[in-house]
């Protein structure tokens, strides 16, 4: 399965970001996670534990931290100017959506 994600930034209360970046190297739990939930919303997630990613990681896991970990390096690493949201783009088909705010 192909996943592609709008990310939309608000971590910075006066500015807000949107990006489009592909799933292709979302780390593998966080895609294994993805396809057997179903779930495609992740709403107001910020960094602090795995239970402020709604979902991205299972929280009952004994790996839970490191892989909020690796889910965090890989928003952060996505998260870059040559992403950004463009209207009418061929990158418009959009599977799932990930809103991060300020804790």
């Amino acid at each position: 399965m192909t996943f592609r994600f709008l990310i939309i930034d608000a971590s910075e209360c006066t500015e807000v970001a949107l990006y489009v970046i592909s799933g292709r190297d979302a780390p593998g739990h966080l895609k294994r996670r993805l396809a057997s939930t179903g779930t495609r919303k992740f709403e107001n997630i910020y960094e602090d534990s795995p239970d402020t990613l709604n979902g991205l990681v299972d929280e009952d896991s004994d790996r839970a931290e490191e892989r909020a970990e690796e889910v965090w390096e890989w928003l952060h690493g996505a998260t870059r100017p040559e992403n950004f949201f463009c209207p009418g783009s061929d990158r418009q088909l959009i599977t799932h959506t990930i809103s991060i705010v300020s804790a």
